[in-house]
Parts: C-alpha cells; structure tokens; sequence
C-alpha cells in the first residue's frame, strides 16, 4: 500500500519537523505515547506523554474522509477475550463494558480498526507546504474542501501500541465524585 502525493508531502513535512526539533536544535523528541496503564474497578486509565498538551481527539482521513475509528482506535482485552468499551474519555479512560478479570491489555490502531486512532496532541506548527487537489490527476474524492489549499497540521498522533495495564495502588485511585 502507498499513500498518495499529498500523504507523502504530509509526511515528510513530519519528518523535517522531527529532524530539526533533533538535528538541527540538538533536543530530544519523543512521540505521543502511553507511559502506562492503570486498572481501577471497570475503568483503565492510559498515561500519555504529551509533547503539547492538551491531548485531544479528532478525526483521521480514511479513504479520503474524516471519520471517527470505533472506541477511538483503542481495544481492550483481558483473560476472557475482547472487552466492551462502554466510552473513551480524553483523560484517556476507557470504561469497560463489564468487570475486568487478569491482568487487560490495552492496544491502539491495531489492525482490529484499520490501525487508525484518534488521539493527537495541540501541537500550533503547520507545514509550509499546502494539501494539493489536482483534477486532472487525482481521483475526485481527494478533493477534500476542508484540506485543499491549507498547510498541512503537524500535530503529533499516538503511536500504535500494545500494553498491559496494571491494577492501581492506593494512591494512584481516583477519587469519587
């Protein structure tokens, strides 16, 4: 599978942003990813690093559309197999649609949702290059209104992931409202 001109733009315009954070201005760079995992009752909390919070979510372009990816493109499994999500929360909590036995693993963009997801941090840079629509080239459904002629987002997306999530300590629980 390829991605079409203006994903590889797009994406190298990732890729020089990346390179010049570590390259050029000789910082680190570490993507948007979980720390860990925690259990408490029926709810599974993921901590995430956030290089500009806040974190948020939005929608990926699948098949040159915006649309949402069942349960944010996260999963939750545990002993007895895969587990409901009754909601994902931004913090991000997932809430598990019955009681969790074992020890639950969490993944992100696997392939049970297309490996897309939602969550990317509020990262302000935007490329200096734009989304590119031309007719006599492209297929009519890469003529997206809302990206054509704007300079591409370069906010940072969760990498895709598989983590097990262990259960809470005392302190780590929330508290109730």
């Amino acid at each position: 599978m390829h991605l079409s001109a203006n994903g590889y733009r797009w994406f190298g315009q990732m890729l020089g942003k990346v390179y010049h954070r570590v390259v050029i201005e000789r910082k680190g760079w570490t993507p948007l990813a979980p720390r860990q995992a925690t259990v408490d009752g029926r709810d599974v909390l993921i901590d995430y690093h956030v290089p500009h919070p806040p974190l948020a979510f939005d929608q990926p372009y699948l098949g040159h559309q915006a649309r949402d990816v069942k349960n944010k493109g996260f999963v939750l499994r545990d002993d007895n197999g895969e587990v409901p999500v009754e909601a994902v929360d931004i913090v991000v909590r997932l809430h598990a649609g019955r009681g969790l036995s074992g020890q639950p693993r969490i993944s992100y963009a696997s392939h049970q949702v297309g490996g897309a997801g939602q969550p990317r941090d509020s990262d302000p840079m935007r490329a200096d290059a734009t989304y590119e629509y031309l007719p006599d080239l492209m297929p009519a459904e890469a003529n997206i209104k809302a990206l054509v002629h704007q300079p591409y987002p370069l906010h940072n997306r969760s990498i895709a992931f598989d983590i097990a999530a262990e259960k809470a300590s005392p302190a780590e629980q929330p508290v109730s409202e």
